[in-house]
């Protein structure tokens, strides 16, 4: 009997819908390695404008040093200066992500944003 192949996890999938109703956001197609999805915002044609953004989602208990080293690293295989990790909720996120929003590692800029994976 074949396997049937998973695309992605659920929160990957609901996180790609919402994002693809979003007006002048691009979203591409799962990414099947360095993250889950690129991101950018998009002209009237609804072409991907410069920079483009690596999302990875995240639907644990809580995000480790080693998820944002992972993501820096995604980015900087994409050659991308900037990073996104989307939870489902803010208490998924460390203490100090929750205060300060953002971090930078070797010239990529990692954001945590739980409000874009809320239904």
């Amino acid at each position: 009997m074949a396997k049937v192949a998973r695309v992605g996890k659920k929160e990957e999938l609901d996180f790609a819908e919402k994002a693809g109703s979003w007006r002048g956001i691009w979203i591409s197609e799962k990414l099947p390695r360095n993250g889950d999805y690129l991101m950018a915002f998009c002209d009237a044609a609804g072409h991907a404008l410069e920079p483009n953004m690596v999302v990875d989602n995240k639907d644990k208990a809580s995000i480790t040093e080693t998820d944002i080293k992972k993501l820096i690293r995604d980015a900087k295989e994409r050659k991308l200066a900037v990073a996104v990790i989307v939870t489902r909720d803010e208490s998924q996120l460390r203490q100090a992500d929750q205060q300060c929003r953002g971090a930078r590692g070797r010239g990529v800029s990692a954001a945590f944003d739980p409000c874009l994976a809320s239904p």
